[in-house]
This record gives C-alpha cells, sequence and structure tokens, in this order.
C-alpha cells in the first residue's frame, strides 16, 4: 500500500495486522477534532483496539505501532492523532497488513490552500466536499477570498445573489475545524476592490475602479468597516488577509501625484497599509499581506509592522533554480542573462539572494522569501495550479506542477512559516481538475526533502495510480496541458456596473493575440491548433476505454469532458477560419453544423455533470459564456 503523503519512516515487523474490520478508539484524545470525520474509518465498540498515547513529538506528527493484539497511536496533540487514524484509514482498504510502526510529522507548518469565490462561484455542497478532500491531503488551513460572496452590509455592497449566508459560513468553520483545518479570511484593502468602487467610484484612484485612493480617509474607513465585518464571522481565526497585491495605479491621482513627487510611491502604499495591519492587529488577529508591493517599493517595507506576515508569492517559477528574475518594480520577468541590465539599486538590494553565485547563469526561485526572512518577517510561499494562461478546459500542468513542489521545497529550506497554494476562480477551470497540482502540493509541502526532481516527474503517474484507479489517466492529465490557444484571451477581466465581471471585448478582437490573426491564422495557430486536436484525440481514447470498464471516478468523466471541450474548440477554429475565407464552400458549411451539433450536446453533457459542482446561477453563467466561445466561429 502507498500512503499519500508518504511518511517519514516505516519499519515492518513480524506478523499479520486485521485492518478490514472496525477500529475502537481506546482514550482518545480528541476534543475539538472529530474522528468520525475520516474517509473511510468505520468505528465500532467491537472493532480493533486502538489505544493513544502522549508523546513529545512534533506538531501534527504521530506514531503508530500495528501489531496482531492491536494498535498503539503515540501524539503531542489531536492534530496528530487524527493524522495517524487517516493512515490508518489508508491501510485498512487493504485488509490485511504487514505488523509496522510508521513516525510521521510535517514539513512545513502551515500548508494552505486558497480558495477563491469570485466570478465561478461554487455550490456550497462542493465546498465542504472540498474541504473534506484537503483534510485527507493534510492541508491544514483554508484561505478564503470571499470578495463579493461575503454577505456584506448593504451600504457597502448589494447583496449579491450568490453570496454565502452567515450561517453557511459557520458551518464551513466548523465544518473544516473538525478537520484539523483553519479558516483565514481574505479580503483586498487597496487594490482588487473593483467589486466595491463600482458602487462607490467616488472613492477609486482613478476611473478604473481597481483600487482605492490612498489619501482618502473615507476610504480606509470602509476598509476598516469590511475587515470588522468579516472577522466578526469568524471569531476563532489566528490570522487575517489583507490583500495588497498588484496596486499599480498608485500616483495617478492628483493629490497622490503630489505625495509621490515629494515622498516617493512607497509611502502612499506603506501609510494606508500600515493603519489596515495595526486594525486588524487591534482586533488580536495577525495579518497576511503579498509581498509583491513591498518588493516593487522596498522602502515601504519600514512601515510595515515586525507580526505582519508576508506571501511571496510567484506563480511562473517552475523550480527552485530557474535562467529568469522577477522585477517587481518594473520590467516583469526578465532573462538571467540580462541581470546587469537591472537597476543598481535592484541589484545591490537583492542580488545576495537572487544570484548567490555571481557567475552561474541560474538564479534562485522565490529568492525574495530568503530576503524577507533575512529582513526578519515571517514568510509563507505561495504558487497556484490556476492562474494567468491556463484555457478554460484545463490547468497548464507544465508549469504548475513545478511551481508547487518548488514552493513548497524553498519554504523549507529558507525556513519559512509554509506554503500557500493559490486558485484563482477568474482562469474558469472546474477546481476539481486541479486536484492533481493540489495533491503534489499536499505531498510536497508534507515531505519537502522527498519532493524532489524524480518525485517530481513521477508524480502524474502516482496520481493516476492512487486517485484515478489507473498510472496512466495521470498522465493524461498532463498530456492535456497546453498554454490556451485563443480562449485564455477570453478570460473575462472586466466588471460591470454592478460589480460583476463581463466580457469587454469582441470576439475576434480577443482570439488575435493567441492565433495571429483571424480568420488568417498564422502557421505556428494552425501546428498547434492541430497538435492540440491530436493530444485530445489521444486523451479520449484513453479516458473513453477506463469509462467503458467501469472506471466512473468523477475527475475521470470531468477530463472527459475537459478533452471533449479542447477537442471541438480547436476543431472549432479551424473550420470557422476556413468558412470566413470561403463562405460560398458547402462541405466547410456541413462541417460547420455538425461541429455546432455536437458542441450543443456537449453542452448538455457539461450542465448535467458540473451541476454539482457550480450554483446553479453560476453553472448557467459559465455554460453560456463558455459555449458562446466555442460556438462563435461557427455562427454565419
Amino acid at each position: 500500500m502507498t500512503l499519500f503523503p508518504s511518511p517519514l519512516s516505516v519499519e515492518y515487523r513480524e506478523g499479520q495486522v486485521d485492518l478490514s474490520i472496525a477500529f475502537q478508539l481506546i482514550s482518545p484524545p480528541f476534543s475539538t477534532l472529530r474522528p468520525s470525520s475520516v474517509e473511510g474509518l468505520t468505528l465500532s465498540e467491537a472493532g480493533i483496539p486502538i489505544r493513544f498515547h502522549h508523546a513529545d513529538l512534533p506538531q501534527e506528527g504521530y506514531a503508530v505501532t500495528l501489531a496482531p493484539q492491536g494498535i498503539d497511536v503515540s501524539s503531542s496533540e489531536e492534530r496528530g492523532a487524527l493524522n495517524a487514524l487517516r493512515t490508518l484509514s489508508s491501510l485498512a482498504q487493504e485488509g490485511h497488513v504487514r505488523a509496522q510502526r510508521i513516525t510521521d510529522a510535517p514539513g512545513l507548518a502551515m500548508r494552505v490552500f486558497h480558495l477563491d469565490l469570485k466570478d465561478q462561484m461554487l455550490s456550497f455542497d462542493y465546498i465542504l466536499r472540498l474541504v473534506d478532500r484537503l483534510a485527507a491531503l493534510r492541508y491544514n488551513a483554508l484561505l478564503v477570498e470571499y470578495e463579493d460572496k461575503f454577505p456584506y452590509s448593504t451600504d457597502i455592497i448589494p447583496a449579491h445573489p450568490e453570496r454565502l449566508t452567515p450561517d453557511e459560513i459557520s458551518t464551513l468553520i466548523e465544518h473544516s475545524r473538525e478537520r484539523g483545518i483553519e479558516v483565514i479570511p481574505c479580503v483586498p484593502t487597496l487594490g482588487h476592490l473593483e467589486f466595491v468602487l463600482y458602487h462607490r467610484p467616488d472613492l477609486a484612484e482613478t476611473d478604473a475602479r481597481y483600487q482605492v485612493c490612498p489619501l482618502k480617509a473615507e476610504a480606509l474607513t470602509l476598509v476598516k468597516r469590511m475587515v470588522d465585518e468579516v472577522l466578526s464571522l469568524h471569531p476563532s481565526s489566528r490570522f487575517f488577509h489583507v490583500g495588497g497585491d498588484e496596486t499599480w495605479y498608485l500616483g495617478r491621482c492628483p493629490e497622490c501625484q503630489q505625495v509621490a513627487a515629494r515622498e516617493g510611491v512607497a509611502s502612499l502604499y506603506g501609510r494606508f497599509m500600515r493603519e489596515v495591519l495595526a486594525h486588524v492587529l487591534e482586533q488580536g488577529r495577525r495579518p497576511w499581506i503579498w509581498a509583491d508591493m513591498v518588493l516593487a517599493h522596498p522602502d515601504a517595507l519600514s512601515y510595515m509592522p515586525r507580526d505582519v506576515i508576508f506571501v511571496d508569492w510567484e506563480y511562473s517559477y517552475y523550480g527552485e533554480e530557474v535562467d529568469y528574475v522577477r522585477n517587481w518594480g518594473g520590467g516583469g520577468i526578465v532573462p538571467a542573462e540580462r541581470w546587469e541590465d537591472f537597476p543598481p539599486k535592484f541589484r545591490a538590494r537583492y542580488e545576495a539572494y537572487v544570484r548567490p553565485e555571481a557567475a552561474s547563469p541560474w538564479v534562485k526561485g522565490f529568492s525574495y522569501t530568503r530576503y524577507l526572512r533575512e529582513a526578519g518577517y515571517e514568510v509563507l510561499t505561495g504558487s497556484s495550479v490556476r492562474s494567468y494562461g491556463d484555457p478554460y478546459t484545463h490547468p497548464n500542468w507544465k508549469v504548475h506542477l513545478p511551481n508547487v513542489v518548488a514552493a513548497a521545497r524553498v519554504a523549507s529550506e529558507a525556513k519559512a512559516l509554509g506554503s500557500v497554494v493559490t486558485s484563482w476562480a477568474i482562469r474558469r477551470v472546474l477546481p476539481e481538475l486541479t486536484m492533481l497540482g493540489v495533491t503534489a502540493g499536499a505531498g510536497a509541502m508534507w515531505r519537502p526533502e522527498a519532493a524532489d526532481e524524480a518525485w517530481l516527474m513521477s508524480f502524474p503517474g502516482q496520481y493516476g495510480e492512487l486517485f484515478l484507479g489507473d498510472s496512466l489517466l495521470g498522465w493524461v492529465a498532463w498530456e492535456l496541458s497546453s498554454p490556451g490557444l485563443g480562449y485564455d484571451q477570453a478570460v473575462p477581466r472586466e466588471r460591470s456596473s454592478d460589480g460583476r465581471y463581463f466580457r469587454n471585448r469582441p470576439w475576434e478582437e480577443r482570439v488575435q493575440g493567441s492565433l495571429g490573426g483571424y480568420p488568417n491564422l498564422s502557421d505556428k495557430a494552425v501546428r498547434e491548433l492541430s497538435r492540440r486536436i491530436q493530444v485530445a484525440y489521444r486523451a479520449l481514447s484513453v479516458l473513453e476505454r477506463a469509462l467503458e470498464q467501469g472506471n466512473d471516478r468523477e475527475e475521470v468523466r470531468l477530463y472527459r469532458l475537459a478533452a471533449e471541450e479542447a477537442l471541438l474548440g480547436a476543431w472549432a477554429i479551424r473550420v470557422g477560419a476556413r468558412w470566413a475565407q470561403q463562405p460560398e464552400d458547402v462541405t466547410i458549411r456541413k462541417v460547420a453544423q455538425a461541429l455546432r451539433e455536437q458542441l450543443e450536446a456537449l453542452r448538455s453533457r457539461c450542465a448535467r455533470e458540473w451541476a454539482s459542482y457550480l450554483h446553479p446561477a453560476a453553472l448557467e453563467r459559465e455554460i453560456r459564456e463558455r459555449f458562446e466561445d466555442f460556438e462563435r466561429p461557427l455562427v454565419e
């Protein structure tokens, strides 16, 4: 039996242990956690006895001794005991196992998953099921970005029809707590406030209504009210994430221009965020903040209280050593070979962390984590399983898998607090199709020293074997990975008057960047479309065979739909382009009609299958917008 995440050590002993019967808990240490929440664990007074003992072990760590006469579990606290039960539940799937002693403990203290509720709102039932799966993977924190789905007072924002209720939030917190997961609320407090500023444009820095003006006292008052309302429904949360990322509009309004000219942009950011962070600290919570803007404006670091925890997010780094540098202060991602072109102040500040070996062509991934740690701050690394560049249908695992593993390993090496696996809903991939990366992140955070390159390269097959019933299916998920061709440009990027996302450009304009012109496709676009069609055909062949053989797992069915979406979407562009060039061609017209019929049938199947994952209104919107893009090239 392959345990996941893999334990620190397994020592086999003489004898066999029958785990096919129920378990009996003897003097269990549980007060807040619920052992019955462990999937597959059957409890009975007539079951095999599990005796619990207190021992000086790491937090969440445990030791399990399985012998024919019973099972002994040692831990220092109840989370370790619950992890031991999860391991026993996995072993019980084998029925009879060898006598053994298992010792285990996590490599990172905080193993966080980011739940983003903007745009693609999930059904509440699925959110709870997702928590169950995260708990089984040993995540211990859930960072919830509510955005407009939080039940704010209606004078802050009008009530969103898909918002959570206070009772649902309480249920989520309790459901998570019983499984050893701490819910941490996240509220944007300077940028990413479109959902507020579309109703309060007077507080915006610019007409873009993206960021509040940091000089307006009423903006700070409103943000503090939002913080207070969210905290009131999270009475037990130790942490609170204040956002603070991507505030690119600093210094744009006339008043802010004057301050920036006198004191620098860093003062605008630092003073506003200092007030927000102090307010969170006054409520007895420890604040988190995205690190990018302090890295872009290093003088802002002097405004940050020592109790703040930075999240050093970077979604493009594909390893612990990479050949490019992220310059948050301007220039974006730059090849490492151009290091001498960076501003002298940038090089002086960061060179020891980015390029500790000046002669090497490689630079350190997540190098700013080390910088912030040496500056005296607690840090979490931040990776992603859904972010920029993903198509609608599936994540780009060739970027995301190395990213989540590198984030965990760097966090361990830098003695950081932990790591956050983010998942941005605006990218539209169904959350269930991100589980390959979510699981890789879990394994790497639990045993970062074991998640080396060989582990990473074999992981898709391991995931397929453990969770999809066939190692080949994990490689199908990997093979489907592809940069979005056409449809990444269709991601909605603007807000309507009520603060919701909408498509801000016509279809033809949105696909120009990816296709090199439409309907006159570039040679590169034609080759990529052909490759994607071939990959989708191969994936469909494997997935349909698995389904025919009785493998009816949810994820297998969803990947089958994703492969068909990728296939028909690529064909629609190819056929649509030909049709636009030859509108009188009867054969092309018939092919286009056949594709429309196949897309309509796929639309119906997706609506049925996705209903258990998405809020009903979000489902209707997702189906409509996604298939409008798929069908658009085939409309006369």
